[in-house]
């Protein structure tokens, strides 16, 4: 499904619920939310220190929220955007 011009896709995996937005190719940075031995968290693709994709796995509120950062191209700290307690749409500026 196509919103705009970012490539949304969601695949049910062995009990885990992946939400892809954006195209990552051309990243060359990645940020990780979350933690993956919890089986939930969020690869956030950068190009020049703004938002390109995300990957978002059995992190539904990531999906909802990280849209509006691949649409605005942000630009958001790298520190905050790793961190969980830090809602994305407060980063989409």
């Amino acid at each position: 499904m196509e919103v705009g011009t970012v490539r949304i896709l969601s695949h049910g995996l062995a009990a885990a619920l992946a939400f892809l937005i954006g195209l990552s190719l051309g990243y060359d940075d990645i940020v990780m939310r979350g933690d993956p031995a919890n089986r939930s968290f969020t690869l956030v693709y950068l190009n020049q220190g703004r938002v390109i994709a995300l990957d978002c796995v059995n992190s539904v509120k990531d999906y909802v929220q990280g849209k509006a950062l691949v649409l605005v191209h942000a630009t958001p700290d790298k520190s905050r955007l790793s961190n969980c307690e830090i809602p994305l749409k407060t980063l989409a500026t």
